[in-house]
């Protein structure tokens, strides 16, 4: 009682026969160690155990006895059974059995070495003198005499705070002896973690303190711009078209920069650093601050000189990935701290990240930065040589144009200008062109090369025609040069050249002599007029007309648009191979047989775009000349002779017996007057 740790005590045990008639009594004893924790606590009680240690004491009868210890015991000591055996002789002789009983030497351990904040720590217990009730979990909490969780700053020995208030401990089970308890690792980034268990007695008897350390994890960050080198901000207006006419295209060239924060101690989905109103984190242009984040809410500079723009709080670009990103968009002329700025080429960002806890445990600033500059563009084109009406691959390389890396920007095209006999300047957005996408677009988020893909004109270019063979100049004004200090401080007509083709055209009969009734196959090569390499086209038109003509006259005269001319088709798809056919009518004999056509009345095509017709010839001797003009008055021309061919007949055999037969034939090529049918 009231704190006195001596205990001697005599136990009444009632034994209980094992059945009926065995003659065998049994009972049970079981001990409790006394701790730290029980015996300093008024009636020997801990936290979870309902028993208090007095209602143990004293002479209790039962066949389960609790025996209560303060340390281990052996020979006089143990643990002892008497039994008063009285004989046949009526005497009393003492029958006795002891056990020696034993302390035990603790374990304590944390389940890791390092932890991060925010995780969830264990810490582990093994002592079976805690174990004092084998029919319940014992539970112990924290205390000076149990155990205790302390934090450590860093490079000192004294700790700062217990992290074990109101934390308790409990067996895994009703008899195991092994304690658990979990906690909640505070933010103390680089602190020591050091559990201390207070062993009442260990193997030896020994009061002694085991204890187990680890580390709150502090890992140094990092900050990052997303490029080395920006192209330098420009504003609305300056940027030219093709022909140099400023302030038509009215994009403006606010760069966006991203800053990106990597710190493993960070694990929440957005990152603040610094105050609630202005963040740690500053981005500077050359001297002054011109940025910060990390703010709880982001705001504009716009209502003071002196106080750069706020970005707010960083989002994390992925979750659990403890990487955290903000942009700022940085105009030609900032408001930055007491001053405004104009942004030239050269100029040095600058982005400081305030670390508050690096792998050391201190605070320690992380920068990095980067270059604002100017670069000359290039204008280039996929070919030097395109067939008219086909589609050519414009391509302007230019990282001035890059204005924001996660992003792929795009210009309308009048950025460039078209050159030649045709109309010495005409801008490609305007309805002569035809241009897939509608704008010159990135070809992606950040590589600062534009394309798209412009249809060469067959028709008008602004007030005239192009031609095949005609020279053809592009031109990209380029308004931010190397070596200038800001965009439009000078400028340069960056060219692309090609030209139109004129490969000429080849015109071929299949024949150098026909019949009189023959059909004429004719094939044109003429590689400058396919202009669709993905559909099967055909040539032939009141402009350049494909005709056909014999002494009898021309073929296609009385078509309803008097225009005479017919059409040839492309063999296939991109192939620049063109055919078509016609058939020869001969001329009226004087005789019964073959009494064709009336003249040029039979020189017809069945329709404008048909690739077969009709002619009549003149004679017996007569010629077919086909003509194709490829381009403005330049003609290619195919010829073939018509005449009469000398018949041929006689039998199979030269004898015929009596009843027999014999096949008489006529080879005449001059009366098979329909080669369609026989």
């Amino acid at each position: 009682n009231n704190g006195s740790l001596t205990h001697n005590c005599i136990y009444r045990l009632e034994a209980v026969e094992t059945g009926v008639d065995t003659g065998i009594f049994e009972g049970t004893v079981e001990y409790i160690l006394l701790n730290n924790s029980t015996a300093s606590d008024h009636g020997g009680s801990h936290s979870g155990n309902a028993n208090e240690v007095e209602t143990l004491l004293g002479y209790v009868a039962g066949d389960a006895l609790t025996v209560v210890l303060m340390a281990d015991t052996s020979g006089s000591d143990s643990v002892r059974v008497v039994y008063n055996d009285t004989d046949a002789f009526q005497v009393a002789t003492k029958i006795g059995a002891q056990v020696a009983t034993i302390t035990n030497t603790g374990t304590v351990d944390l389940d890791l070495d390092t932890y991060g904040v925010s995780d969830i720590g264990t810490i582990t217990i093994v002592d079976a003198d805690l174990n004092q009730d084998s029919s319940l979990r014992d539970t112990y909490g924290n205390s000076s005499t149990t155990f205790d969780l302390t934090i450590t700053k860093s490079g000192t020995t004294v700790a700062q705070y217990s992290l074990a208030n109101n934390m308790t401990i409990i067996e895994t089970g009703p008899s195991t002896g092994v304690f658990v308890g979990t906690f909640l690792v505070p933010d103390a980034k680089g602190a020591d973690l050091e559990l201390t268990y207070f062993e009442s007695k260990d193997a030896a008897g020994s009061a002694v303190q085991y204890f187990d350390t680890a580390t709150i994890q502090s890992i140094t960050g990092s900050v990052a711009l997303d490029r080395n080198l920006y192209p330098t901000p420009f504003a609305s207006g300056e940027l030219n078209t093709g022909a140099g006419t400023a302030s038509v295209i009215t994009e403006g060239g606010a760069v966006t920069a991203w800053l990106t924060v990597t710190d493993a101690d960070e694990t929440n989905d957005t990152l603040t650093a610094g105050g609630v109103s202005k963040g740690t984190i500053e981005v500077k242009i050359g001297t002054p601050v011109c940025f910060t984040a990390g703010g709880s809410s982001a705001y504009s500079s716009s209502d003071s000189l002196d106080r750069a723009a706020e970005l707010g709080p960083l989002s994390e670009v992925t979750i659990g990935s403890s990487s955290y990103e903000v942009s700022m968009s940085i105009s030609k002329t900032l408001t930055c701290t007491a001053s405004n700025i104009t942004v030239s080429s050269g100029d040095v960002l600058q982005v400081a990240y305030i670390d508050t806890a690096d792998d050391a445990g201190s605070t320690s600033t992380q920068y990095d930065s980067a270059t604002f500059d100017l670069r000359t563009g290039t204008l280039t084109t996929d070919k030097d040589v395109y067939v008219m009406g086909s589609d050519m691959v414009v391509t302007i390389t230019d990282p001035d144009l890059n204005l924001d890396s996660s992003t792929s920007e795009s210009y309308p095209m009048s950025i460039i200008e078209w050159d030649s006999s045709a109309d010495s300047s005409e801008l490609l957005n305007t309805s002569s062109f035809t241009s897939n996408p509608s704008k010159i677009e990135e070809t992606g988020s950040d590589t600062g090369v534009f394309q798209t893909v412009v249809t060469l004109p067959v028709l008008t270019v602004g007030s005239g025609d192009p031609e095949y063979g005609e020279s053809v100049t592009l031109t990209y004004q380029d308004v931010g040069l190397a070596g200038e200090n800001q965009v439009a401080d000078d400028t340069l007509d960056v060219e692309a050249y090609f030209s139109i083709s004129n490969f000429g055209a080849l015109i071929e009969l299949d024949k150098a002599v026909y019949n009189w009734t023959d059909t004429v196959y004719v094939t044109i090569t003429a590689p400058d007029h396919n202009n669709n390499s993905a559909s099967e086209e055909t040539i032939g038109t009141s402009a350049l007309p494909v005709q056909a003509s014999t002494r009898a006259g021309s073929m296609c005269v009385n078509q309803a648009s008097g225009s005479k001319y017919f059409v040839a088709a492309e063999t296939g798809v991109d192939t620049g191979v063109f055919e078509a056919e016609i058939a020869l009518l001969g001329y009226t004999l004087s005789t019964a047989t073959n009494q064709l056509g009336s003249g040029t009345g039979d020189n017809v095509c069945s329709t404008t775009d048909s690739t077969a017709g009709k002619i009549a010839t003149a004679g017996q001797t007569d010629g077919i000349s086909v003509s194709y003009e490829y381009t403005n008055a330049v003609v290619v021309v195919a010829s073939a002779s018509i005449m009469f061919n000398i018949a041929e007949s006689g039998f199979d055999a030269s004898s015929a017996s009596t009843s027999g037969s014999a096949i008489f034939s006529v080879t005449d090529p001059d009366i098979n007057t329909d080669s369609t049918i026989i």
